[in-house]
């Protein structure tokens, strides 16, 4: 043990005794608050030796009882200090401490009407969620409340940071419309003053790419009125790149629009946020020429096609000792989050290829109670390889968050791509080709003794190619003993033996399925109801409507697997080539 340390453990020794005296008897006649003030000392001199000794959390917790007592003891400037030293000290060991004594801070700073150093401590927070926690929404929500204070003491240029902060993670959470706000308004503040007026080009700019990720017209009033505003953004190269950019997204042409971008960005170099926003202005699958090695951007297609096989590849070499870290991943925009955590879009730093990066904190996981069904999915999910599920390449943790490496599905959600479908529902032909799919996936996992349980369209994903991905294992379970009686999975998929509490087996997977498919061809599960216990009833009794838009041969094929008995219902081999299935799923039709 360092000698600073051992003279830190004296000092809070020294001071909770300090403190015991303070409550006896003759603390009580004499008066105690010599004895409080003795023990403050002690623990700031404490944490200063900790600091001493590089023992962060220790030196956090003794400026934090220091706090503790200047606060009972009214001195709130001078428990506020000791909180901001505590979090100072926490910043290196625990982020969440550090936010707790941050905040304690601002709620003395704030009653004693000192705004300036609340905002300056939100800011600090908003740092802490920006680059250690990594949740921009709350980084957002306390860059907001930062730039309020500040703008209430007058201080429009720090306020004018923030609120830049804030359109910045706005547009890469796809909040557009608040980015483009906040872009606006900074410019036209900038424009009344002559030393900051330039810098509103950039703005103007930063605005007008955030109108082309939502749509085009827009974006072409928009810098019509920026160059109203500000007469000199016309010759800029930064107008010239927008208009480029908008006759080529109206002529679809995705190489021209490409080259504009490099060609801007070899002369002025555009940094992360304008990369991105850049490519979020296409489709995802088109965002991610971002992420593929330059050497390769003529076959872009089959680089994406490539990237799972040589990411297996890359990570099969690596020897079982490798320790994977987030040091490996240049991480990119966020794809999506979950209860208990994000997906975000990363390339992987040897072989430069993308990766969907889930991120799961260890604290919700236990809050939620779910440990055992993350490390089910990991374990069943990386022992599976089909070309219709969805690849776990590797996985690792650290003290705070588990990190899923997997296969990057670059046109997302099959639900969400349901919903941009004319009337919300697919073709004949996409409902029996992803009906196909998913049945040949299930067929797999059932071979290797798997139970999805939880098949629906947001755990379906779709490839660049328009491919299925079956996804999110988290419910599903290696039953080689056939029968299991957990209720799980989805309300409006759930089959009548789970609902009753009967066991049951694989064939809960081919009701699902039926489901599925019904819901393809509809746009909504057939058992949608206004409650519960409707749902449940409906379930039971399998009281299904039958819309005109499912056709003969489709409604018997859905029949055929939504039976009450799950040992009538069809086999996923007589799915593949049911008549229906067989006619659909290779030959594009006209939408229903």
């Amino acid at each position: 043990m360092a000698d600073s340390e051992q003279k830190a453990l004296h000092l809070v020794a020294e001071a909770e005794r300090k403190l015991s005296s303070s409550k006896g008897f003759f603390g009580t006649l004499f008066g105690s608050s010599s004895k409080v003030e003795e023990a403050v000392e002690c623990y700031q001199r404490a944490a200063n030796m900790f600091k001493m000794a590089k023992k962060w959390s220790s030196a956090g917790k003794a400026f934090y009882d220091a706090g503790e007592l200047h606060a009972k003891a009214g001195s709130r400037h001078d428990a506020a200090s000791n909180y901001v030293d505590a979090a100072n000290c926490f910043k290196k060991s625990d982020t969440n401490e550090a936010i707790s004594c941050l905040l304690k801070a601002i709620e003395i700073y704030t009653d004693m009407g000192r705004f300036t150093m609340a905002a300056k401590h939100h800011q600090s927070i908003a740092e802490i969620y920006e680059s250690e926690a990594v949740d921009l929404e709350r980084a957002v929500h306390h860059y907001e409340q930062a730039a309020d204070y500040f703008r209430g003491e007058e201080s429009n240029s720090s306020a004018n940071k923030c609120l830049l902060k804030v359109a910045q993670y706005a547009a890469q959470l796809e909040n557009y419309d608040k980015a483009i706000r906040i872009y606006e308004q900074v410019a036209s503040a900038a424009l009344e003053s002559s030393l900051l007026k330039y810098s509103a080009k950039d703005y103007f700019f930063r605005a007008a790419l955030c109108h082309l990720c939502v749509d085009s017209l827009n974006a072409q009033h928009a810098i019509e009125r920026y160059q109203e505003q500000y007469p000199a953004f016309q010759d800029s190269r930064e107008y010239k790149l927008v208009k480029t950019l908008i006759e080529h997204l109206e002529e679809q042409n995705l190489e021209g629009y490409t080259e504009a971008v490099k060609e801007y960005d070899s002369i002025s170099r555009l940094d992360q946020w304008y990369t991105t926003i850049s490519y979020n202005i296409l489709p995802i699958m088109d965002f991610i020429l971002k992420f593929l090695p330059s050497t390769m951007h003529a076959e872009y297609k089959e680089a994406i096609k490539s990237t799972t096989s040589k990411m297996l590849e890359h990570v099969n070499n690596r020897s079982r000792s490798y320790q994977w870290s987030l040091e490996d991943f240049e991480i990119g925009s966020p794809l999506g989050r979950g209860k208990f955590g994000r997906v975000y879009l990363a390339r992987e730093k040897t072989t430069q290829y993308m990766v969907a990066l889930k991120t799961l904190y260890k604290v919700e996981l236990v809050k939620g109670r779910v440990e055992k069904q993350v490390m089910r999915e990991i374990e069943i999910q990386s022992h599976l390889r089909h070309p219709h599920i969805l690849q776990l390449l590797t996985y690792f943790h650290d003290n705070k968050r588990i990190y899923l490496v997997l296969e990057f599905a670059a046109r997302g959600e099959l639900y969400k791509e349901l919903k941009r479908q004319p009337n919300e529902r697919f073709s004949e032909h996409l409902s029996a080709k992803y009906t196909y799919q998913v049945a040949d996936a299930l067929e797999y996992c059932h071979r290797n003794n798997v139970i999805h349980r939880d098949i629906k369209p947001e755990n379906l994903l779709l490839t660049y190619n328009g491919d299925i991905k079956l996804a999110d294992f988290g419910w599903s379970v290696h039953a080689p003993s056939s029968k299991r009686d957990t209720l799980c999975g989805t309300l409006d998929y759930l089959p009548p033996e789970m609902i009753m509490g009967q066991a049951y087996d694989f064939y809960v997977d081919h009701w699902c399925l039926g489901i599925l498919c019904y819901e393809f061809l509809t746009g909504q599960p057939p058992f949608l109801s206004g409650s519960t216990q409707e749902t449940y009833a409906k379930i039971k009794t399998i009281s299904i409507q039958w819309p005109e838009q499912i056709k003969p041969p489709a409604k018997d094929l859905i029949s055929k697997l939504i039976k009450k008995q799950s040992s009538e219902r069809i086999s996923l081999a007589g799915v593949k080539r049911h008549p229906w299935i067989v006619e659909h799923k290779n030959s594009p039709k006209r939408k229903a």
